[in-house]
């Protein structure tokens, strides 16, 4: 069983919402699980990190580096925010580890030719829609 941890800005969206029912409701049920969570901000208004994982059956992690390090490959979600997925990407980019990158992938060019040269020099194999 292939592990997948998330990586978001806020986990509390959409996307987050329903990939983990998506996966578990595909014909890859047998082969991946989402079992690790992190966000970098709760905004008000929005359930928490340990809320959203008990929803989920999800376990929350304490780091973006423990849900890499942890997990076979990573989604990095922040659909709301862009901006906040070169950053959120980073260490992922470097761990050879396949990696998605939610959409829209980048608001700048310079950010998007980053990702794609840190997942090169990595060879991390990566992903957007």
């Amino acid at each position: 069983m292939k592990k997948i941890g998330f990586i978001d800005h806020s986990i509390d969206n959409w996307h987050a919402d329903n990939f983990p029912r998506m996966i578990r409701d595909s014909a890859f049920k047998n082969d991946f699980e989402v079992i690790l969570a992190w966000e970098e901000t709760t905004p008000p208004g929005k359930k928490p990190l340990a809320e959203w994982c008990r929803a989920n059956s999800v376990t929350p992690a304490r780091s973006l580096e423990e849900v890499v390090d942890t997990c076979d490959c990573i989604l990095i979600l922040s659909p709301d925010d862009a901006d906040r997925h070169l950053p959120l990407s980073r260490y992922a980019l470097r761990s050879g580890k396949p990696v998605y990158i939610d959409k829209p992938f980048a608001d700048k060019v310079k950010d998007a030719r980053e990702m794609f040269d840190l997942a090169a020099k990595s060879k991390t194999p990566l992903m957007t829609s």
